[in-house]
């Protein structure tokens, strides 16, 4: 039987400053390794012009806690103000930015309105999180309510305490290419924002069908014919070559790899399994539909995000953080 095959597909070059408008991002803080981890993967997807805030929501105290409360208040504001600063000069320092790099520090009630309502006050196109124990359901959720309230909002959620790169400059993006309008609007996204430094790798799944009965007691499992293993390559080489097209131009090199599910295994284990294997900076996951099941139902899932109806088995995978690698919505 074929295995998984990797394809190196040839990009040629333009200009780069022409096409990619100015970004405007915020990086979330909490005082947790993962929110600086997930700054400095984001500052590598910045570049000069760009508009960026450094941002804390804190959580103020209850009006019923004992009269040493202020005096928290103060150093946990301090704390917090600290915990910003450091954050904003990483951010600087890996992106190159200087003034462009803004801090604030707010007290509030709810930290997740607080974000979502700041997030539309700077009409930002990025949102980066850090996701960690307990929290990772509450970001989980704020990503998707931010993914809901603001339709062009890429949400980057970085589970990791540190972050080491995968090369030496730009990043590694694998993406889940099945040529669905789904799919194709997130390499479209994609290929606005990345440069001549990044590499994006794409992942194709032929999903091998279950073979009928032969037999009543006979269940044993036939593995696919030649001609069905051949198509099936064609057709993923032909899935290469139109994600190469979408990113001609956009950045230093693009991958193919092609991986074959065979009945009773999972689709999402694989396709996270291959791109932990392979190694990459952001696995990138569009959620405006259910990727891989055709466009006869992408008109009635339009709009509909993550934590709704999607339940696509790569994306169940990534919401129940069944693995530690950062990944980037785009909606």
């Amino acid at each position: 039987m074929l295995g998984a095959c990797r394809v190196r597909v040839p990009v040629r070059f333009r200009c780069f400053t022409s096409s990619r408008k100015v970004v405007k991002a915020v990086t979330c803080v909490d005082g947790q390794p993962q929110a600086m981890a997930a700054a400095q993967l984001m500052s590598r997807m910045l570049k000069q012009g760009d508009e960026v805030w450094v941002y804390r929501a804190l959580k103020v105290a209850q009006a019923n806690e004992s009269p040493a409360t202020e005096k928290s208040e103060t150093q946990q504001q301090e704390e917090a103000q600290q915990s910003v600063d450091e954050v904003a000069q990483v951010v600087r320092e890996r992106s190159g930015l200087g003034d462009e790099v803004k801090t604030h520090v707010t007290s509030v009630m709810s930290p997740g309105a607080a974000v979502t309502r700041f997030v539309g006050d700077k009409h930002c196109d990025f949102v980066a999180l850090g996701s960690h124990r307990a929290g990772r359901v509450l970001h989980k959720s704020l990503a998707s309510y931010l993914m809901q309230s603001y339709a062009d909002t890429r949400i980057l959620v970085c589970p990791l305490q540190t972050w080491e790169p995968t090369q030496e400059r730009g990043l590694k993006y694998t993406v889940v290419f099945d040529g669905c309008q789904t799919s194709r609007h997130a390499l479209e996204v994609l290929s606005s924002f990345t440069t001549d430094e990044d590499t994006v790798e794409i992942l194709h799944a032929h999903v091998v069908p279950q073979p009928a009965p032969r037999g009543k007691f006979r269940t044993a499992v036939t593995p696919p014919s030649e001609e069905e293993l051949s198509k099936a390559l064609k057709d993923s080489e032909e899935l290469f070559a139109e994600a190469s097209a979408i990113l001609s131009g956009s950045v230093k090199e693009v991958l193919g790899t092609h991986i074959e599910v065979l009945p009773g295994q999972q689709l999402g284990e694989q396709l996270l399994d291959k791109a932990i294997r392979n190694k990459c900076d952001v696995l990138v996951a569009g959620t405006k539909a259910m990727p891989g099941i055709g466009s006869w139902v992408e008109n009635f899932m339009k709009g509909r995000t993550v934590m709704g109806v999607l339940k696509s088995s790569l994306t169940v995978h990534l919401l129940n953080n069944a693995v530690e690698l950062p990944v980037l919505y785009i909606n």
